[in-house]
């Protein structure tokens, strides 16, 4: 392509976490393409966070259960009109089909699943890299030199949901999700607050999630000794303000979810729990304010199982919470050790 692209559209992740991690892709893509018109197709329900990402021009929200099938991806890709690029960042059939209806000149992505008959430029993923570095990558035909170094990062609304809890530092714990075999055994994730609280008198909890994710935290206030200290913030925020309330934290433990990559990105020390999933691949990018944990000496580690053979994830289950709140404990001294100064 000679001419300079006018409008450009990218399908991103389904994903919280992958969505994160193509910020990198989006900052770097506005740096390539300064004048383009860049538009985003997202998942409806995580969609909000783009409005954080400064030069995107429009985002188009899109549901399965009201585009359903291939008819219902003919109808919403039918609204796009005299696109010159569409960047599919997932690896999906349907990511790369849905490009195809919209007759972009040029269709970038990786070749899987079928797809390379559906874009004019299938190219190889890229091994050994962090996510984030992998959808960057889609970038490359498009520059003569490396594209170097890449950012993560997001500046959040300012918080409004926790300012009544001035004084108090503030630990997010963020211990469920979609996926089994990462959610953090309830007697462990009690056994981990329950550490916390005694160590740090006057800390509070800020318990966080998605709607499917409220019987867990229920039923994790309802085992705590001091509920009191705790705020159930769990399904009641939408991507947008959670990244607003993780930056008005002082720590946030988090299974190797959506919340850990988002806590990454607004630049709050994270201590990530690792279950399922290849760190190598798909860790929280910036490497200096996160804090990895993995049982060691696992045979099954790491796995990308949504399920686990054990039933209960013994990768999370066995996790030392000593080890853990000692952490916890060194960020937050150096916190408010800080904050004096200041």
């Amino acid at each position: 392509m000679n001419a300079k692209p006018k409008k450009i559209l990218v399908r991103t992740p389904n994903w919280l976490g992958d969505l994160v991690m193509s910020l990198g892709f989006l900052h770097k893509l506005r740096e390539i393409f300064p004048d383009a018109c860049v538009e985003a197709i997202a998942k409806a329900e995580i969609s909000d966070l783009l409005e954080l990402v400064p030069g995107i021009s429009s985002i188009h929200r899109f549901s399965k259960s009201e585009y359903r099938g291939v008819q219902g991806i003919y109808r919403f890709s039918s609204r796009f009109k005299e696109v010159d690029i569409y960047f599919s960042l997932p690896d999906s059939f349907s990511s790369a089909l849905m490009g195809f209806f919209t007759k972009a000149k040029r269709r970038v992505g990786f070749r899987a699943n079928f797809r390379r008959a559906l874009l004019t430029d299938a190219l190889q993923k890229p091994k050994h890299q962090h996510r984030s570095e992998e959808y960057v990558a889609l970038l490359q035909p498009f520059v003569a030199e490396p594209l170097g170094a890449i950012s993560v990062r997001l500046t959040p609304p300012p918080d409004t949901l926790l300012a009544t809890e001035p004084l108090h530092p503030k630990i997010v714990l963020n211990l469920n999700s979609e996926s089994p075999s990462k959610i953090v055994p309830l007697q462990k994730g009690i056994e981990i607050a329950e550490t916390l609280l005694a160590r740090v008198p006057d800390a509070m909890l800020v318990l966080t999630g998605s709607p499917k994710e409220r019987a867990y935290t229920e039923a994790f206030l309802s085992l705590l000794s001091a509920p009191s200290r705790v705020i159930n913030l769990a399904g009641k925020t939408s991507v947008k303000a959670l990244a607003g309330v993780l930056a008005a934290t002082q720590l946030v433990i988090s299974t190797d979810s959506g919340t850990a990559h988002l806590a990454n990105a607004v630049g709050v020390p994270t201590l990530v729990l690792y279950g399922a999933g290849d760190e190598r691949n798909t860790a929280p990018y910036h490497r200096e304010n996160t804090f990895g944990f993995r049982v060691p000496g696992l045979d099954c580690a790491p796995c990308i199982s949504t399920t686990c053979k054990f039933g209960i994830p013994k990768c999370l289950a066995e996790m030392q919470t000593a080890e853990i709140v000692q952490k916890a404990v060194e960020i937050l001294s150096k916190s408010m050790t800080g904050r004096q100064k200041e």
